[in-house]
């Protein structure tokens, strides 16, 4: 599960860009939470990773309007994982067609941690998704 909360913005001195931030759990779904942060449920028996061993691809065309309704070109997408100790930061630079739209899908692959120095890792596997943000 994925859920995605924004975060505020920050608007650049000379008011040419913006900056959007937006808040990114992924997690499993536990007791009516939309994603928990339990490692109870993380270390469940025969949880592996996932198939693709790149994380989460998100599908999307980002998208901001200013006050009067007028799209902002996004222009790159920065993913900072919170429980990457070395700033394992990422900027993505945004697929664009010769007209500077942005062309439709954007495939976004994004970091998890892992269940490794998690949770008992005798009971899945150290590469098991784990709770991230």
């Amino acid at each position: 599960m994925v859920k995605k909360s924004p975060n505020g913005y920050e608007v650049s001195d000379d008011g040419e860009k913006v900056t959007v931030k937006f808040n990114l759990q992924v997690g499993l779904e536990a007791d009516g939470n939309i994603v928990t942060t339990s490692g109870s449920n993380y270390e469940l028996p025969g949880r592996v990773p996932f198939a693709n061993e790149e994380g989460i691809t998100l599908i999307e065309k980002p998208s901001v309007s200013n006050r009067k309704g007028t799209p902002i070109q996004a222009e790159s997408i920065k993913i900072i994982p919170k429980f990457d100790n070395d700033d394992g930061s990422q900027t993505i630079t945004l697929n664009k067609s010769d007209t500077n739209d942005l062309t439709d899908p954007q495939n976004i692959t994004i970091p998890v941690d892992t269940c490794e120095g998690n949770v008992d890792t005798t009971k899945v596997d150290k590469d098991a998704p784990y709770y991230s943000e």
